[in-house]
């Protein structure tokens, strides 16, 4: 493919993810689902890590009770993310977390999101969630209703320990809620 195609297809992809309307006909549980795979697209995990290689499934972990994980594992069940077949798992232990590429974080008490993050911090494990100031707590992505359109905010700092590089493209739609500076 010609890089300017590419790009095309990079814009179009992001331009579309900033016009997710929230509404009665698709539920916000599945839109998140869709978006995940979308927002992985402008991501890099460090080389030599197992998504890189092809070694193992993209692993995406739910941590409480969510219809999240129901819907991305209905939504995945015969698709791909970053060319790899898609497991959805129910974490239930601390130990289970670096299992996963994806962890999607529910609302929990204030004492377990930092030991959550204790085990993900400078890990390249991709943390989601939808509750209002977790990113600025250390989740790399939260998703939040704005106009009755869904949105997500970036933690970008955080990106940067975990090792994961994100397009500068991601960058301009989303929310920045810690920008790393830019050496010139």
């Amino acid at each position: 493919m010609k890089p300017v195609v590419i790009l095309c297809f990079i814009l179009l992809a992001v331009m579309t993810f900033g016009n997710l309307e929230v509404n009665s006909q698709v539920d916000e549980s599945t839109m998140k689902a869709v978006a995940v795979e979308k927002i992985v697209r402008f991501l890099e995990w460090p080389k030599g890590h197992p998504i890189t290689k092809r070694e193992s499934p993209f692993i995406i972990g739910t941590i409480g009770e969510c219809p999240f994980g129901e819907k991305a594992a209905a939504i995945y069940e015969n698709r791909k993310i970053k060319g790899l077949s898609v497991q959805v798992r129910t974490v239930s232990k601390l130990e289970e977390i670096n299992q996963c590429h994806l962890l999607y974080i529910t609302p929990v008490k204030p004492s377990e999101l930092k030991q959550i993050l204790a085990e993900t911090r400078n890990q390249p494990i991709l943390t989601f969630s939808n509750t209002q100031g977790y990113a600025e707590q250390g989740v790399l992505v939260n998703f939040y209703i704005e106009n009755k359109k869904l949105r997500f905010e970036i933690n970008e700092g955080e990106f940067h320990k975990a090792g994961i590089t994100i397009d500068s493209l991601l960058l301009k739609v989303a929310k920045n809620v810690n920008p790393v500076r830019k050496m010139e």
